[in-house]
């Protein structure tokens, strides 16, 4: 049975977000807009709604450089950043709504409190934003999340912040969707890459790692895993001798992680920021082409943003020959509400703009 995809979300008070929605989303999506319009903060909308962990708010605050000490000294100012206008008093709502009808809510709200968990839970300690802290503390600043489905509430997890750092409290998990999110800094160690490439092997799908290379550099005709001076991968072009991936630009490196995010984590959801960094504009369209079908043989819904004209018209093009499995969408601000509209543009429509040198990235 074909995994489900999410159709829509609206989001409700979220850094930048005060009331926006998009819908008719499809299997491969791009998102475009002016700077600073809400492009990453739609990623992370989507990261939360699908994975509320620790893991994934440590990461959000690490990639917004956030200082930790700041939090221990001032942890009921910890959370502002999350709401809207830095607004606590008012909860933010994420929803997604799937193709087979399940609607998936996500409440976070802050409270300037002590809080009382049952003894059976015990705190988390799995990142470096969590410091561990026995529960005596004045804990002054809670934030919790809620998942609303079909009319159930169920409490997902909580982060306290205090005078000792962050602890976090998670509830029984409720599984909805695997996620995997590729900011514009991502980077795997050597040691990573190598090991999900040893997955892609053990599933005989090691060839598409090396498509994803040749598409990059067609000279690329080897590649494989080494271990002297600890496992890493390496390639080797025409006529050439195999050498470490890490000697090679950052597109070889990007490409690998798309591809080995694709084909290890079936079912699943990938956002990717920023995904034109490191991808020469003449390899663009055939890259695009090759993710399109790797979405759908790996059922992955693929939801990234770009900056770049050129990234966006590589898109159309192959969107052009597969209406229904991709589509474009424009962030901009409606200067009369100040809210945030997300627009699709179908690939006749965009490929009309493009053509037209008409309005298509909020200008």
């Amino acid at each position: 049975m074909p995994s489900a995809l999410i159709k829509k979300i609206a989001i409700h008070k979220f850094r930048g977000f005060k009331k926006t929605k998009l819908s008719e989303l499809r299997r491969v999506n791009l998102i475009g807009g002016p700077n600073n319009i809400g492009k990453t903060v739609l990623l992370e909308a989507l990261l939360l709604n699908c994975a509320p962990t620790t893991q994934n708010v440590s990461l959000l605050k690490r990639l917004r450089g956030f200082d930790t000490e700041y939090d221990k000294e001032f942890p009921e100012y910890t959370w502002d950043n999350f709401f809207y206008n830095q607004q606590k008093p008012e909860p933010i709502t994420i929803v997604c709504t799937y193709d087979d009808d399940r609607e998936i809510t996500l409440s976070i709200h802050c409270e300037e409190s002590k809080a009382d968990f049952e003894s059976s839970h015990e705190p988390d300690n799995v990142t470096d934003l969590i410091s561990v802290s026995n529960f005596e503390t004045t804990l002054k600043s809670t934030l919790h999340f809620n998942y609303l489905i079909d009319g159930k509430n169920y409490p997902v997890l909580a982060l306290i912040s205090h005078a000792k750092g962050i602890t976090g409290n998670t509830f029984k998990a409720y599984n909805i969707t695997k996620v995997s999110y590729m900011p514009p800094s991502y980077q795997r160690t050597n040691a990573s890459l190598a090991k999900e490439y040893g997955k892609a092997e053990k599933k005989n799908q090691a060839d598409l790692v090396l498509k994803a290379l040749q598409i990059m550099d067609s000279s690329i005709e080897e590649i494989k895993t080494a271990v002297v001076g600890g496992i890493h991968l390496e390639v080797k072009r025409q006529k050439g001798h195999f050498m470490p991936l890490s000697l090679f630009g950052d597109a070889m490196k990007k490409a690998i992680n798309i591809v080995l995010n694709l084909i290890n984590n079936n079912s699943a959801v990938l956002l990717i920021d920023e995904i034109e960094n490191g991808i020469h504009h003449t390899v663009q369209e055939a890259f695009w082409e090759f993710l399109f079908k790797l979405a759908t043989e790996f059922e992955v819904q693929i939801f990234a943003t770009s900056h770049s004209a050129e990234m966006i018209q590589a898109f159309d093009k192959v969107c052009l020959m597969s209406a229904h499995f991709g589509a474009y969408f424009e962030l901009r601000r409606n200067p009369r509400t100040d809210n945030i509209v997300g627009t699709i543009h179908e690939p006749d429509v965009l490929d009309y703009e493009l053509k037209h040198k008409k309005v298509y990235r909020g200008e």
